[in-house]
């Protein structure tokens, strides 16, 4: 199905009306991708150049594949050489986009999955949506991955941001120039005990490795490395480690922090951290007391 407004301008398309109209349905009708099934689009304006083998949409763009839908201002839609035309006689033409951008307050959408940015291409073959901004987000499930790149490869649920990226969760953030965060399914537990037949699930991180200028911030814990790890409740770390507690300091080649139980510490560095790193067998710490006022047993 493919929606038209009846306010659509074709400017110098007049004699050809008809042929264009069919030709921009049948476009987006056959792009392949984890949703099966026909593009929607709606715009201000739509228009169709055979000869570069492009649509174009302006203003209020809206396109929709199965349960996501993608908002944008503008948007640029390239499609298969090998495409068949339709025409007045023959309206059975089949065409199929094999990469979709966008352009001005890009906003993605679906059950499990958002995302937003300036401007998004969209791979329908791939799958691939690459947003690009100040920043660019995706969110799914409760962690939130900013940046000014991101690429979300939607079937494999694995998000990659460079530049300036913070990944937000429960009760921690992580910085760093580059994270790549993979994302698994859970069952919703609603579901599991009420059994319903239709399952219901979530997507939660199930690890995600961060590099170049290192910093978590998961209270009353800061830390600093060269590399991190978020796996479960446990980051490590590697490379010049530095993990403070309010004035109280360790620093060292490797380390880690467990959330749940609000502990970190470094450690020697295993043979796997790499020769440099290896080299170095001690760490070293400051701590700083409270000055106490023991008449109150309390700290000043």
């Amino acid at each position: 199905m493919f929606f038209l407004p009846s306010f659509i301008r074709y400017n110098q398309w007049i004699l050809g009306v008809v042929s264009c109209l069919v030709a921009i349905v049948s476009v987006l009708g056959g792009a392949e991708g984890i949703d099966q099934g026909p593009i929607e689009l709606v715009a201000d304006e739509l228009r169709y150049e055979a000869g570069d083998e492009k649509v174009f949409a302006e203003g209020n763009v809206e396109v929709k594949k199965g349960e996501a839908t993608l908002k944008a201002n503008r948007l640029i839609g390239l499609v298969h050489k090998s495409a068949k035309l339709p025409s007045e006689s023959n309206l059975e033409g089949r065409m199929e986009l094999r990469k979709i951008e966008a352009f001005g307050q890009v906003r993605y959408s679906a059950p499990r999955e958002m995302a937003s940015g300036a401007q998004a291409t969209y791979d329908t073959e791939r799958d691939i949506l690459v947003l690009k901004g100040n920043p660019a987000e995706v969110t799914m499930g409760e962690s939130t991955l900013r940046g000014d790149i991101i690429e979300f490869d939607r079937s494999a649920y694995t998000v990659v941001s460079t530049h300036n990226v913070v990944l937000s969760e429960p009760g921690q953030i992580l910085k760093a120039q580059r994270i790549v965060a993979h994302f698994k399914e859970q069952k919703d537990s609603d579901a599991l005990e009420q059994k319903t037949p239709k399952d219901k699930s979530k997507l939660v991180l199930k690890y995600a490795d961060a590099e170049g200028g290192v910093e978590i911030i998961a209270p009353p814990y800061k830390g600093e490395a060269e590399t991190a790890r978020v796996l479960g409740d446990t980051i490590t770390f590697q490379g010049k480690v530095r993990i403070a507690q309010g004035q109280s300091l360790v620093v060292g080649d490797c380390g880690w922090y467990q959330m749940k139980e609000k502990t970190g510490g470094v450690r020697q560095c295993p043979t796997d951290c790499g020769a440099k790193l290896a080299a170095s067998k001690r760490v070293r710490a400051l701590f700083y007391a409270k000055k106490m006022d023991f008449r109150k047993r309390k700290a000043l």
